[in-house]
């Protein structure tokens, strides 16, 4: 008797109850639909980062869980699922500039740039107005 081996694993493309790994099925049309619309790749995980990651997700995470250059505090990892959605999508309109195998510093760089400017806005809304 042969069993067939079962990954636990979530597979970004496969759907699971209603979801594709922890996404589901609303912000994946969504990330779709910015995708055949987006004009550059950086505006495009810009845009991505804000459907598929929550405002807390972005200012407590890194792209790959690294420590801050500032204060050298490590912080955890985007959620796996949201960044590989957004390398497929991203590497499918814009496949000139990721080619097949190429890492992926490029769209590290700007998902770090766009959580830069996710945490000021927060901070900003957060400091004590001088009134």
């Amino acid at each position: 008797m042969l069993l067939k081996y079962q990954s636990n694993k979530p597979n970004p493309d496969q759907e699971v109850d209603g979801h594709y790994g922890q996404l589901s099925k609303e912000q994946i049309k969504k990330v779709k639909e910015i995708s055949k619309t987006c004009v550059n790749y950086k505006g495009g995980i810009n845009r991505m980062m804000d459907v598929v990651f929550t405002e807390q997700e972005m200012i407590s995470c890194t792209p790959c869980g690294q420590a801050s250059q500032k204060n050298k505090e490590a912080r955890g990892a985007l959620p796996s699922d949201g960044m590989n959605i957004i390398y497929k999508y991203i590497r499918k309109r814009f496949p000139d500039e990721f080619p097949d195998g190429e890492n992926n510093s490029k769209m590290h760089s700007q998902m770090t740039n766009h959580l830069k400017v996710v945490v000021r806005a927060f901070n900003s809304r957060m400091r004590p107005s001088k009134n």
